[in-house]
């Protein structure tokens, strides 16, 4: 990504589906959460504008994101 600052050490989210680690980290442009996901060992650093959209989105977004990710050739018309 670029050069990050570590501000807090990670803290684990998991269940049986899925495994993350989250934590704070500096960077040039200010403070982002970082999720990693290291089952995938891919990151993305999230700014607060894109968090606090994430908190109005429509539940049907996160249905196509995992769809796209476990299942890309299910027809979009099924419902998950």
């Amino acid at each position: 990504m670029g050069t990050e600052i570590p501000l807090t050490k990670y803290v684990e989210i998991k269940n049986e589906y899925a495994y993350v680690l989250v934590r704070l980290v500096s960077v040039s442009a200010g403070v982002r959460l970082e999720v990693y996901a290291p089952n995938f060992d891919t990151r993305v650093l999230l700014d607060p504008l894109q968090l606090e959209s994430l908190t109005v989105a429509d539940e049907s977004i996160f249905k196509v994101l995992v769809r796209t990710l476990y299942n890309p050739y299910q027809d979009d018309s099924l419902d998950l």
